[in-house]
């Protein structure tokens, strides 16, 4: 698996954002996340991610 970073922007006048998204070794996307100002924050949030321990709860909404 790997992360994958990459930049959209939604219309000529938006500012581009960072977004993440998590995938398998046949490059099919397991996971993905919200939008980030910087890339900074877009790898902070991958970091945040990926010290997530098996103990994590899960929680049904």
């Amino acid at each position: 698996m790997y992360f994958e970073i990459y930049q959209t922007q939604a219309s000529e006048k938006s500012r581009k954002e960072w977004r993440w998204r998590l995938k398998a070794k046949n490059h099919e996307i397991i996971a993905s996340g919200e939008s980030y100002t910087s890339r900074a924050k877009v790898l902070a949030a991958i970091e945040l991610i990926k010290s997530v321990t098996t103990r994590t709860k899960i929680v049904e909404g």
